[in-house]
């Protein structure tokens, strides 16, 4: 029997692409602390990633990109990569 995980139970829920890029943008922004960013991750990774026995890495690169990384927990598998960049000089100027 072949145990081999099928793209569609490897893939990222459609809602973690959707919010990860706006906790990044609110966090460039300054519209969120870094607490409340913290609590929101977590809430994501406990609602939608563990049941998955998915994890996520967060990287503030020096770039300004923040990158999300989303593995699998039982081998480590990249599941997902997402570098998401806010510009704050265009952020701090917007509307």
């Amino acid at each position: 029997m072949d145990t081999a995980p099928t793209p569609r139970t490897r893939r990222t829920p459609d809602i973690v692409r959707i919010v990860l890029p706006e906790l990044a943008r609110l966090r460039s922004r300054n519209e969120l602390t870094r607490e409340e960013f913290d609590t929101k991750l977590k809430r994501l990774i406990g609602e939608e990633l563990a049941p998955r026995n998915m994890h996520l890495i967060v990287r503030d690169l020096t770039d300004g990109t923040t990158r999300f990384i989303i593995k699998r927990m039982s081998n480590g598998e990249v599941c997902d990569l997402l570098d998401c960049r806010c510009d704050r000089h265009d952020a701090a100027h917007a509307g």
